[in-house]
């Protein structure tokens, strides 16, 4: 039987922190950050804009018009800042990726994001080495639905050619573990880079012959 495995970017693969782009646009803005955050990252239009609903551009003006900023919020410092909710690559979610059992067939990536993140992210040593071609990223912003839309889950499963008896999924985010398992039938693992250790990740795909 081919097996293989789907991860989650965030708090799985990677970290970010969305209070880095609220505080950074409150600098230009009589707002707090807290306010920024209820407004633009929990708002509906940022849900709108994981689907690729609206451009970034278009993004970009619904959050100016909610910070009300002073002069120099540009697109530009926008871009930026929005970029900087990007951290880095998990630690030593390498050294695990590095062994997958040989005949796994090549990861997937499954992640509710936006363009703009999605641009920092991809430039990730890990995404590089690991995830380089199209076909292993399964990306909201490009599919127009996002977890736990069962849609999300059939097309990582088919981008990974293995039937759902030998796949593994791996998200922080235990209602999408659990709505994976309900709709496809396939296996799931809870896991969150800021809570767990990756010893314990390891242990969990051993089981499943995931990896060596």
């Amino acid at each position: 039987m081919k097996r293989g495995i789907i991860f989650d970017w965030g708090r799985v693969l990677g970290r970010f922190d969305h209070m880095i782009f609220c505080r950074g646009a409150a600098e230009y803005s009589s707002h707090t950050p807290e306010y920024i955050y209820k407004r633009v990252i929990q708002g509906e239009v940022c849900h709108w804009y994981e689907r690729g609903k609206v451009s970034s551009e278009e993004f970009f003006q619904h959050a100016r018009e909610i910070i009300q900023p002073r002069q120099g919020f540009t697109r530009v410092v926008f871009e930026r800042l929005w970029m900087d909710i990007v951290l880095g690559d998990t630690p030593y979610i390498e050294f695990l990726l590095e062994n997958l059992s040989s005949d796994i067939a090549p990861p997937v990536i499954l992640s509710n994001t936006s363009e703009l993140h999605w641009k920092k992210i991809s430039s990730l040593p890990l995404v590089r080495r690991f995830f380089p071609s199209d076909e292993q990223l399964v990306l909201s912003f490009r599919m127009g639905f996002v977890k736990p839309d069962a849609s999300m889950f059939l097309e990582a499963i088919k981008r990974t050619g293995c039937t759902k008896e030998g796949l593994v999924y791996i998200d922080d985010i235990e209602n999408y573990v659990n709505a994976f398992k309900k709709q496809t039938g396939g296996r799931g693992v809870v896991f969150n880079c800021e809570k767990d250790d990756i010893n314990y990740l390891y242990g969990e795909l051993r089981k499943f012959g995931i990896t060596t």
